[in-house]
């Protein structure tokens, strides 16, 4: 049996035609499946209880959604079942950086073959935030400050919805990058790496920790990003002007940023954060909130993966 976990309005309501196809596959080819679609009233939390109400061992699970569905799903699942659950992975949003990070497919149908004549997995990485009484999750990236402000902009435009229908949905965030390089505040910080290692940072403008390479429509922050070697790849811009700040971001778009004295690389198993004041966070492009104090740590091999 397979339960799939739909987001029908993922790449501006398309979701539901790439269903429709799956679904059509299924049905011809005599396969066992239930499904469910994620919806304003009905979250992955609702769905996942569902499925394990009747499902204690075995769960293969596949998602058809983008990045934040993912997360969602992460977000859903308790240790528990993360252990008893094989995931497959349909990518069917605007970004899809899970996807492109582990070359997945971006033909539905390909995907589907794959997961259905799955016999072997691999074992992935996740992250975990703490801040205060809060703990959330990630899969693929996080950041505060300016890619952060990109994600709310992005998330809260029309535009999206339409660039989402017409296919071009990570230009949403293209549009909003530029108004952003001038809107997104500075902040001051420090950071503790592995419990030992402290950096202080004046004129910070986004403190970034990736997963897989990829945020934002294929933006490589950190290269050498890799969610199997059980670390976080964290990337920060600091003590730059915003005009030499523009110049960074183009060279970060072919991947020359990591040569600007004010761009830091390092690669930890978790790290400690504390601003001067509360900075908007992103979690796989949503927005949880603003915060000013949490501790991100890398949780090695936490779920399994068919490919």
């Amino acid at each position: 049996m397979y339960h799939f976990i739909v987001n029908p309005s993922s790449r501006g309501k398309k979701g539901i035609k790439l269903w429709q196809l799956i679904e059509s596959y299924l049905i011809n080819n005599n396969i066992d499946y239930s499904y469910y679609f994620t919806n304003p009233n009905v979250s992955a939390s609702k769905i996942i209880k569902q499925i394990y109400k009747t499902n204690d061992k075995d769960v293969r699970l596949v998602i058809l959604g983008g990045d934040g569905t993912i997360n969602d799903i992460i977000n859903s699942l308790s240790d528990d079942q993360l252990d008893k659950t094989l995931i497959g992975y349909i990518p069917t949003g605007s970004s899809n950086d899970f996807a492109r990070s582990l070359k997945i497919s971006k033909d539905p149908l390909v995907n589907l073959k794959k997961i259905l004549n799955s016999k072997k997995h691999l074992s992935l990485d996740i992250a975990e935030i703490t801040s205060n009484n809060n703990r959330f999750r990630y899969a693929v990236s996080s950041g505060v400050g300016y890619d952060a402000f990109i994600c709310k902009e992005a998330n809260e435009s029309k535009a999206k919805t339409v660039l989402n229908f017409l296919g071009l949905g990570k230009f949403a965030y293209i549009l909003k990058a530029v108004g952003a390089l001038f809107k997104t505040p500075f902040n001051n910080g420090t950071v503790i790496i592995d419990g030992k290692e402290v950096k202080s940072f004046k004129k910070m403008f986004f403190l970034i920790s990736m997963i897989h390479l990829y945020e934002g429509g294929g933006i490589n922050f950190s290269p050498g990003a890799n969610p199997t070697d059980g670390l976080l790849s964290v990337c920060i811009a600091h003590s730059l002007s915003r005009p030499m700040l523009f110049v960074m971001l183009l060279n970060l778009l072919v991947g020359k940023h990591t040569r600007f004295k004010g761009v830091e690389l390092f690669k930890c198993s978790s790290i400690e954060v504390k601003l001067d004041k509360p900075w908007v966070m992103h979690t796989d492009g949503e927005i949880p909130g603003y915060y000013d104090s949490y501790k991100i740590t890398c949780l090695p091999k936490k779920y399994k993966l068919m490919v």
